[in-house]
């Protein structure tokens, strides 16, 4: 695990010359964590948390009397700051909330005094209108940003198509060439192929017989990566869909299953004039 942390806002906010400028300290932080992402994914870098230690508030008009609280406490103070003291034993007043460490779901006997409302505890020497430290929302609650980087795959099946010199069937036979459109490589894989020809209705019926393929020539010409094959049409194809159009369709297979799904589909119009003396097969 790698540990960043950076301090632009805080560095700003907490500086009474300087905190009027923590909204443009947030965009320079946003920017950096944007090109900070960046690098780390460019150095392979794949989960990444973005958080804060705490939020802040902040008005950026001179505060009036009334924002501040004069807390009378008391106590062995640890620390003390614009918006909680820390110590043991601490005792306020009715500006202030008391918190045990119990209350705080810590160990020891540590307690807080936190002022009430957005209100600042008067304290010499240190900025007013950039605080944290209290119990406000915007103050507890932190944002997490998880950035997961997967890695892109490049891979692709090889395209397979046909060459058509004609849309029409004018006998029982129908010769189609396939082609595979480039070499196999390592981004780019085998295709696998089962291709008949069927009804160009609801009903889909196969008029012809199945022809199976596995296109995965690695070397060849496109001459070389032809594969021919001979459809033989059903004696239906010439009787009920004469003068029909019916569709040649290329399927592949589902991944991890038996079934085949439509990978493409081509037209032809049966024009056949007489049928041979064949059975159906």
């Amino acid at each position: 695990m790698i540990y960043i942390y950076h301090n632009i806002i805080d560095k700003r906010g907490d500086d009474k010359m300087s905190e009027d400028t923590v909204f443009e300290g947030v965009e320079d932080e946003i920017k950096f964590l944007i090109d900070l992402v960046k690098k780390i994914g460019n150095m392979n870098g794949q989960n990444i948390l973005i958080t804060a230690d705490h939020g802040f508030i902040y008005q950026h008009h001179a505060l009036d009397e009334s924002d501040f609280t004069t807390s009378v406490h008391s106590g062995e103070i640890w620390k003390e700051n614009r918006r909680f003291v820390l110590g043991k034993n601490l005792t306020g007043d009715k500006s202030t909330k008391a918190f045990t460490a119990n209350q705080l779901n810590l160990s020891g006997d540590v307690m807080a005094l936190i002022p009430k409302s957005i209100n600042r505890l008067r304290i010499k020497g240190a900025g007013s209108r950039y605080v944290h430290g209290g119990a406000t929302l915007q103050e507890i609650v932190v944002p997490l940003i998880k950035v997961s980087k997967t890695r892109e795959n490049t891979t692709r099946q090889v395209d397979v198509d046909i060459i058509q010199a004609t849309d029409r069937i004018t006998t029982n036979l129908l010769s189609v060439s396939f082609i595979q459109s480039e070499l196999i490589s390592e981004n780019v894989l085998p295709r696998q192929i089962q291709v008949g020809i069927y009804s160009d209705d609801q009903e889909e019926e196969l008029l012809s017989d199945l022809f199976k393929y596995q296109f995965d020539f690695a070397e060849g010409s496109e001459r070389q990566r032809e594969v021919k094959h001979k459809f033989v049409l059903s004696s239906k194809a010439s009787s009920k869909y004469r003068n029909k159009q019916v569709s040649l369709i290329l399927k592949e297979p589902i991944e991890g299953t038996v079934k085949w799904k439509k990978y493409k589909e081509y037209k032809f119009t049966v024009n056949i004039s007489f049928t041979n003396d064949f059975d159906d097969f």
